[in-house]
């Protein structure tokens, strides 16, 4: 502030105030970068164990075959019909779920799965969603399905 009757801020007070301000945001914009993949990380997580699970809560309420099919970055639930012998990707379109393009940090991956009507499984396999280190997987078992995490990679399940 300037002495003897003027008031407002000098043009070197202003320049220091905006160095520090600058300064403060690289520091904070490359871990708000992280947070964000993480949150994204964990909402793709929970949308795959949820489409899962509603595959399997479809297969018992429209007495169906249901399956799971990984395709690239896209995790698609359908409906199979009677058949027990039909391919995991066959069937009527029920539930899908897809990587964004922009999300490229994440990666889907697994071995897809059928569901009988009575909730067990035809076609044992998994799904899991990967993110650095980290990995969210849900498994498909004869007896049914659970959900795991982790660090490391995306391996299948074991019993």
């Amino acid at each position: 502030m300037k002495s003897g009757g003027q008031r407002g801020f000098s043009l070197m007070e202003t320049v220091i105030v905006l160095s520090i301000a600058a300064l403060a945001m690289t520091a904070v914009v490359p871990s708000l970068r992280g947070y964000y993949q993480q949150y994204t990380f964990n909402g793709y997580a929970s949308e795959m164990a949820y489409l899962v699970k509603y595959g399997k809560v479809y297969a018992t309420a429209n007495t169906t075959n249901v399956g799971v099919c990984v395709s690239g970055t896209q995790l698609t639930i359908y409906d199979l019909g009677t058949s027990r012998g039909a391919g995991l990707c066959s069937g009527t379109t029920v539930k899908t779920m897809a990587i964004a393009a922009g999300d490229s940090y994440v990666s889907l991956s697994g071995a897809g799965a059928s569901v009988d009507p009575r909730g067990l499984a035809i076609t044992a396999g998994s799904v899991c969603v990967a993110y650095g280190g980290s990995y969210s997987r849900v498994c498909i078992g004869t007896t049914g399905i659970r959900t795991d995490a982790g660090t490391g990679g995306c391996s299948g399940c074991t019993s």
